[in-house]
């Protein structure tokens, strides 16, 4: 078992299949490559809540962004945030320093 993605939950997620889990907290879906250990997508649809971008001299741009999405991949540094509307798929890559927290889209 591991910890729920989203940044204030730290529930964990408990396998329902090889590749599928939800967090026992929180009820996000987790998903992972197959034989892999940790689960390093959410799946939804979620609703991401990003903090402010900040300008190269450190004040924040704009204020918190949210994007309804339809998983969220956690692979390296930048997390990938995918979005598919329609035939047509948007993928958003951003620092996960900016993640405030992932909440399932009613």
């Amino acid at each position: 078992m591991t910890t729920c993605l989203s940044p204030p939950c730290g529930g964990q997620v408990v396998a329902e299949t090889l590749v599928d889990g939800h967090c026992v907290f929180c009820g996000l879906h987790h998903r992972r490559p197959a034989g892999a250990v940790n689960w390093d997508r959410v799946v939804g649809p979620v609703v991401v809540t990003l903090s402010p971008a900040l300008a190269r001299n450190g004040d924040p741009v704009g204020g918190e962004e949210h994007i309804d999405a339809d998983a969220v991949r956690f692979k390296g540094q930048p997390l990938r945030i995918d979005v598919l509307r329609g035939t047509t798929r948007f993928v958003a890559t951003v620092p996960s320093s900016r993640l405030m927290r992932i909440v399932a889209r009613d």
